[in-house]
C-alpha cells in the first residue's frame, strides 16, 4: 500500500477517493517463511502454512480550499492452522496531512508506520524501497515481528510564480523482535530549490543528510546526498520526473576479524572484534515516468540511494526498478499489478550483495452492493545471497463487507 501502486495515501490516481471503510475474511497459502535459526545441521529452512483471517481496513481522502488529508489505514488477523508461530497481527498506516498557511507557504505532514510479522512489507502485493521513506521495512531477510514508524514535516515557500524553496525533517525507527538481528533507527533533513523554466519544464537543486544509529552493534552511519532535478510535464496526464547526483557514506562500527594464529593462542579463541570506519561515495539517482487518470495510475519507476538495512545488513546501496498499475472502477471491478527487481549492497560490512525479484496481481470484483469478492497472488525471491532457498509466493482469496458502493480499491 505504501509504494506498491504509487499512489499517495487517499488517492488513487489523481483525485481522492471518499473515505471507504471494509471488513474481509480470507483464506489464504504462503510458501517460503524463513526465521533468523539453523537446523541441526547448520541450514536455514523454510517454512510452508495455511490458514485465515480477518482484514479491515479505512482509506480515503478530501480536498478543502487550503488544505486536504489522506488516509490509508489496513489491519488484519492472520490464523495459521499449523499453529507454528506465524499467527498474528498486521497493521499498517500511511498518513498525509498539507495546509496552505498564507498564499506562499504549505506545511506538509506525513506519518507511515505500522507492525508485521511478515518480510513481504506488512500486506501481500509487492513493494518497494523508496527514497523518501528509509523507514519503511521492504527489504527483509527474515518473516519476524518488527515495528517500524517514520514521521516527515516539511515547509515550502514560493517566493514567486517560477521559483519556491523546501525545508524537511524526518525521524524513523525500526525495531526487530529477534536477537539475532539489528534495531535501526536515524534522522533526516532536507532542503530544495526549484524554478518553472517554461509551463511544462521545472528545474532544480536538493541536499540531504541521513543519519542511522545501530544500538544493538554500536554502529552508525552518516550520508549527504545532492542531486539535480529536472520535471516535465508532457501532456495533462503524463509526467515524467529524474534526479541524478551523488552521495558520500560514512561508516563507523565494530566488526568480527579472524585472528592471527600467535593472537589466537594466547587468548584462546580464533576471532576478534576490530574498529572499523568506512566511506564510499556511489552516484544517486531516481526517475519516474507515469500516467495519471482520476482513478488509475501507471507508472515505471527506478532508483539508487542509500538504505537503512534490513537487520543483517546496516547501512545499503540499493537500486530498484518496478512498474505498476493500479485502478479504483466506479462499477464492479478494481484491479492492481506491479513487479520489480532490487538489488541491495552493504556499505558498511563485508557482505555479499543479494537481488530480490518481485511479482504480484490482484481485484475486488462488487458481487451486490457492500459485498465484495477479493483474490491476490504474489511472488518474491532472492539470488546471489548466503540466504539460499528464500522464495515463495502467497495467495489469498476472500469476500467481505465495504462501505461505499463502489468497488474496494486494492492498493
Amino acid at each position: 500500500m505504501l509504494s506498491r501502486g504509487g499512489n499517495t495515501p487517499g488517492r488513487r490516481g489523481r483525485a481522492p477517493v471518499d473515505f471507504t471503510f471494509y471488513v474481509t475474511g480470507n483464506a489464504r497459502y504462503e510458501t517460503g517463511l524463513l526465521q533468523p535459526a539453523v537446523t541441526p545441521n547448520g541450514e536455514l529452512q523454510t517454512t510452508d502454512t495455511k490458514g485465515g483471517g480477518v482484514e479491515y481496513g479505512v482509506y480515503g481522502g478530501h480536498d478543502w480550499k487550503r488544505q486536504s488529508v489522506g488516509l490509508d489505514y489496513r489491519g488484519d488477523y492472520h490464523y495459521d492452522t499449523l499453529d507454528i508461530g506465524y499467527n498474528g497481527t498486521n497493521q499498517a498506516l500511511a498518513f498525509e496531512y498539507s495546509r496552505l498557511l498564507t498564499r506562499r507557504l504549505q506545511l506538509v505532514f506525513q506519518e507511515t508506520g505500522g507492525t508485521t510479522n511478515r518480510a513481504f512489507g506488512s500486506f501481500v502485493a509487492p513493494a518497494f524501497a523508496d527514497v523518501n521513506r528509509v523507514g519503511v521495512p521492504l527489504n527483509e531477510l527474515f518473516d519476524v515481528r518488527m515495528y517500524y514508524s517514520q514521521t516527515n514535516a516539511s515547509v515550502g515557500w514560493k517566493q514567486s510564480a517560477r521559483t519556491s524553496f523546501s525545508f524537511g525533517t524526518q525521524a524513523f525507527f525500526i525495531k526487530r523482535e529477534s536477537n539475532a538481528l539489528v534495531n535501526s533507527q536515524g534522522w533526516a533533513a532536507l532542503a530544495s530549490y526549484r524554478y518553472r523554466a517554461t509551463r511544462r519544464t521545472t528545474v532544480g537543486v536538493e541536499y540531504q543528510y541521513f543519519a542511522f544509529n545501530y544500538p544493538h552493534v554500536l554502529s552508525s552511519s552518516s550520508a549527504n546526498t545532492v542531486s539535480l532535478r529536472y520535471s516535465r510535464i508532457m501532456t495533462k496526464s503524463l509526467t515524467f520526473d529524474l534526479g541524478v547526483g551523488i552521495y558520500r557514506l560514512d561508516s563507523t562500527g565494530t566488526e568480527v576479524v579472524q585472528l592471527s594464529p600467535a593472537v589466537a593462542a594466547i587468548l584462546g579463541r580464533t576471532t576478534g572484534a576490530a574498529a572499523f570506519r568506512r566511506a564510499s561515495v556511489s552516484p544517486n539517482f531516481d526517475g519516474t515516468l507515469q500516467y495519471v487518470l482520476d482513478r488509475g495510475r501507471l507508472y515505471v519507476n527506478v532508483q539508487n540511494g542509500v538504505g537503512m538495512g534490513n537487520g543483517v545488513y546496516l547501512a545499503t546501496t540499493r537500486s530498484t526498478a518496478n512498474a505498476g498499475y493500479s485502478y479504483t472502477g466506479i462499477r464492479k471491478a478494481s484491479v492492481g499489478i506491479s513487479a520489480g527487481v532490487s538489488r541491495i549492497s552493504s556499505a558498511s560490512l563485508d557482505l555479499r550483495s543479494y537481488n530480490t525479484w518481485q511479482a504480484g496481481a490482484g481485484g475486488s470484483y462488487k458481487l451486490y452492493p457492500h459485498v465484495h469478492a477479493t483474490a491476490q497472488v504474489d511472488y518474491r525471491t532472492f539470488g546471489g545471497s548466503d540466504v539460499v532457498g528464500r522464495h515463495g509466493y502467497i495467495a489469498t482469496i476472500g469476500i467481505g463487507y465495504v462501505s461505499s458502493t463502489i468497488p474496494l480499491s486494492i492498493w
